[in-house]
């Protein structure tokens, strides 16, 4: 079953009914909410379409119900983060109302769901990582696009090919990288990746290179001081870092204070933009001599 037909299962028939439609027309998303109807999204389209009917609140608590095996305690720490996976890969962000008690966030009433579609497409990596073995030396590489583009989708593969020869650590943050399910990795990362779900960048890398040994660390979605610190200290201690990050464009990127400290540090050999299509690489760049300069593809 694929990753579609196994999100819409959770759904009641009529909702399955109306959504069976779309199951061939790259799907990326999938959102309900309290007083909304059930909206989707393709790949790289900006673009949205509803269908179905308004969702009520003992509605979306039967759905949120079925996707939990009717065990909500046992997600009580998943739910807490915003966010839970399903079997193939399949990420379920969750909003509403929460609280704190005793430092442990809790979900106390839930508005909306957030279906992410996940999609494989093996070799889109290659030329990248061609790039990062030259002369032998795995060098780092930074991975950017808007949302939708394949970021992920591009990590992923990279890994399960740079994996085959060399010792991978994943940094799986927000589980979607290799996304675990009962302590197996829903996609193919490759003979030798190892992952790490649960823990900050930070805590992660370092916990790896201590006990892993790894020669390549993988990690998505740069976004804080700490994220780039995390990178710093693994490319100071000889591991490579593969990672992403949410930017149109290079110059964006390094418009970014934090991005900009991360690039131009040293810790990446290659950066790469992608778009206008799914997992497409649009532009390359090398640092070299404290700069980054275009590469032709």
């Amino acid at each position: 079953m694929n990753a579609f037909l196994k999100a819409i299962s959770y759904f009641d028939y009529e909702e399955q009914m109306a959504l069976l439609p779309y199951a061939d027309q790259g799907i990326s998303q999938i959102s309900v909410g309290v007083g909304k109807k059930c909206t989707i999204f393709r790949f790289g389209d900006v673009g949205h379409e509803e269908t179905g009917e308004i969702y009520t609140q003992s509605r979306l608590l039967s759905l949120l119900s079925r996707m939990l095996e009717h065990s909500p305690y046992a997600w009580e720490d998943e739910l807490g983060r915003g966010y839970f996976p399903l079997a193939g890969g399949i990420r379920v962000g969750v909003t509403g109302r929460f609280s704190k008690d005793n430092e442990k966030t809790r979900l106390v009433l839930p508005t909306g769901l957030l279906i992410r579609i996940p999609r494989e497409i093996r070799g889109c990596a290659h030329t990248l990582v061609r790039l990062m073995e030259e002369n032998g030396f795995l060098s780092g590489a930074m991975i950017l696009s808007p949302p939708g583009m394949g970021k992920t989708t591009m990590l992923r593969d990279a890994c399960r090919l740079i994996s085959d020869k060399r010792t991978v650590c994943v940094v799986d943050e927000r589980c979607e990288i290799a996304a675990l399910y009962e302590g197996r990795a829903q996609f193919d990362i490759g003979k030798r990746a190892h992952v790490c779900e649960g823990l900050s960048k930070a805590e992660a890398c370092m916990m790896l290179i201590r006990s892993m040994s790894p020669d390549v660390i993988v990690m998505d979605e740069i976004g804080s001081a700490e994220d780039a610190e995390a990178i710093f200290d693994a490319s100071r201690m000889g591991v490579s870092v593969l990672a992403s990050a949410h930017a149109a464009s290079l110059d964006d990127a390094l418009s970014r204070r934090m991005l900009s400290n991360a690039m131009n540090a040293g810790a990446f050999g290659w950066a790469c933009v992608l778009g206008p299509s799914v997992g497409k690489i649009n532009h390359l760049y090398a640092f070299s001599e404290g700069k980054w300069l275009q590469k032709s593809l």
